[in-house]
């Protein structure tokens, strides 16, 4: 797409929402609640969210028979990109996205997404699942999802995703959406999720990540709210990648609310294990780390400071990375955000900047 009609497209976007700053989406619509009654800023689920998707799109999981068995919202996203590198400039409508949810009867209830970005047409399918909730404390899903409960794209505030989310050793990522089935466990302040899934992805971030070994990997995910202010997780990936390489991922996570809920602290530690990666009989171990903190200036203003850290190699010296992602969020209503981050990057010379318009509908 040519750059003029870039522009031109993300301009007639902005006059589009600017009517609908106020409006809501429908999950919102239905419930007759804001967004920020689920949401600590779009797209991140508070606890109220996190109970709500837990009960199937619905607040009270008895009450299923009269909820609506189809909704659908969309999202947009246009970014502006400057890079220190080279001084490149770029605008980019970046993605449309299409989500839908809600009851397909009394125990059961659906998810599924898609995208489509401006590098080709429709790019890939998102998470689509089932989940069958025979009781009030377990649930069975099956299809497409992000096993991970502690680093899933709905944790994440800013377009640069944590190097813990992102960062692969022979085509395996924590943020890998995998297909298979999944139970939980959800007791009180306690949530346990154990899944069994093809591996090695499902080729939807490239076609290097297909599954193309018949071993299914096994994931373990558990959360609990050790007070009203405070959640712990651990997450357990162990699988096997093409070449018989066995790998172990550990995931260790922090959240806590300070100030009356207005500052957010988060902390992730991640440590993994590639048996053979280069075929040469020496294993591999990696180890990562970020610390977040979040503030709310006032309920539709959030600043944001990240630090990162990632090590691919513990035998390698000098090969880790880290950056530091500081950022300004501005929600306009319910459902339309403005925000700008700056990556500062170890090597500074790949530093760079992005401006974001993003939409909910």
């Amino acid at each position: 797409m040519k750059k003029s009609g870039l522009i031109a497209a993300i301009i007639a976007i902005l006059f589009l929402f600017a009517g609908l700053t106020f409006s809501i989406p429908s999950f919102s619509s239905k419930e007759g609640v804001n967004c920020l009654g689920c949401h600590n800023g779009y797209p991140r689920l508070n606890n109220q969210g996190l109970e709500y998707l837990a009960g199937g799109y619905s607040f009270d999981s008895k009450q299923s028979d009269t909820a609506p068995g189809f909704r659908i919202s969309g999202a947009v996203e246009s970014w502006f990109v400057s890079k220190k590198e080279g001084r490149s400039t770029d605008f980019q409508l970046h993605k449309f996205e299409l989500l839908s949810g809600g009851r397909l009867s009394k125990n059961a209830y659906y998810f599924a997404e898609a995208y489509f970005e401006e590098r080709g047409g429709f790019h890939n399918l998102g998470d689509v699942f089932i989940t069958l909730t025979p009781t009030s404390s377990i649930s069975a899903k099956a299809g497409q999802f992000q096993p991970d409960l502690i680093l899933t794209d709905s944790e994440r505030l800013t377009t640069r995703r944590s190097m813990l989310y992102n960062t692969k050793v022979n085509g395996w990522r924590l943020r890998n959406r995998q297909r298979g089935v999944a139970i939980t466990f959800n007791q009180d302040r306690f949530s346990l999720t154990g899944a069994v899934v093809n591996g090695n992805g499902n080729g939807v971030e490239s076609d290097d990540e297909s599954d193309n070994n018949d071993h299914k990997d096994m994931s373990l995910a558990l959360s609990t709210s050790a007070t009203d202010h405070i959640t712990l997780g651990g997450y357990l990936y162990k699988g096997e990648i093409p070449g018989d390489d066995e790998i172990s991922r550990y995931v260790f996570n922090y959240r806590q609310f300070l100030l009356d809920g207005r500052l957010e602290l988060n902390g992730a530690l991640g440590y993994g294990e590639n048996s053979d990666p280069n075929g040469d009989g020496i294993d591999q171990k990696s180890l990562g780390y970020f610390v977040e903190g979040v503030y709310a200036v006032r309920q539709e203003f959030l600043v944001l400071a990240r630090y990162d850290y990632f090590d691919p190699n513990s035998d390698i010296d000098n090969d880790h990375n880290w950056d530091i992602v500081p950022a300004i969020l501005y929600y306009l209503g319910e459902n339309i955000r403005i925000s700008g981050e700056y990556v500062f990057f170890k090597e500074n010379r790949n530093d760079e900047f992005r401006a974001v318009l993003s939409a909910v509908f």
